[in-house]
């Protein structure tokens, strides 16, 4: 079988130099196709938006278009499919969106990946720039798709109500985890990074892109709720990078 694989996000992970949710699960879920391939015969073949995409383990992606948002609002709007729709139907015989950003073919299924539908129930949650116009393309582009998986039962039943998807067109499947959080740390090589951050086992670990849907603020509420003495041999450890919105957060945090 011959699949079509988007890349969009791990391309542009790869491209700043760290990989968020989207792009690490993309990355993942290529690398257990290739696995697949070797036995089976399935092949996959990457995708992705945007001009020159940078080195990846997949290969270099083939380009949809140079810009997912220009194509969104075609297809949106116009019911304009891809440019280059019929010549990736001859290809594949299944594309899978795994980052939010549905082509519209014809010809060809469409699997998309879909975690949850934030961007419709909580748009003040997402970057602030044509906020309304990102959640019009998110619903629409949904409903192009032929086939969705999610993540959580959860987060099928939110499509189900406020999208108005048949519970039919929707399957759960909950993420994987990588075998590297399996592996034991060598207790010298655990005690060498304690010691540098000056930490003791026993802190509260928090790891994750700085940005509102985290809910770090209701975290930093309940952790100072806590008597000083469970907070001062329990610190609270952020790990993760500035994401958005943060004005209020950031000072908060360098505070603790």
């Amino acid at each position: 079988m011959d699949i079509g694989l988007s890349c969009t996000v791990w391309a542009k992970g790869e491209r700043a130099g760290h990989l968020d949710g989207i792009g690490i699960y993309s990355r993942a879920l290529w690398q257990g196709l290739d696995r697949l391939s070797q036995a089976n015969d399935v092949h996959v073949k990457p995708y992705a938006f945007g001009q020159n995409p940078p080195a990846m383990e997949c290969g270099e992606p083939e380009q949809l278009a140079s810009d997912y948002r220009v194509h969104a609002v075609l297809s949106g709007v116009l019911k304009l499919p891809l440019r280059g729709s019929a010549s990736i139907a001859r290809d594949v015989e299944l594309f899978h969106a795994t980052d939010h950003q549905i082509p519209l073919l014809r010809g060809v299924p469409v699997v998309a990946t879909i975690m949850d539908v934030i961007p419709v129930l909580y748009p003040e949650w997402i970057k602030q720039d044509l906020k309304r116009l990102k959640s019009w393309l998110f619903t629409t582009s949904i409903h192009r798709a032929d086939h969705i998986i999610t993540i959580s039962e959860y987060s099928k039943q939110d499509m189900v109500r406020h999208l108005g998807i048949a519970p039919e067109r929707i399957s759960v499947t909950p993420l994987g985890v990588d075998p590297v959080y399996f592996e034991r740390i060598d207790a010298t090589e655990r005690d060498k990074v304690l010691t540098r951050h000056g930490l003791k086992p026993g802190f509260f670990l928090v790891v994750g892109t700085l940005q509102p849907r985290k809910n770090l603020q209701r975290v930093l509420e309940a952790f100072q709720e806590l008597p000083a003495q469970v907070r001062k041999e329990h610190p609270l450890v952020i790990v993760g990078r500035d994401g958005w919105s943060n004005d209020e957060l950031l000072p908060q945090l360098q505070a603790l």
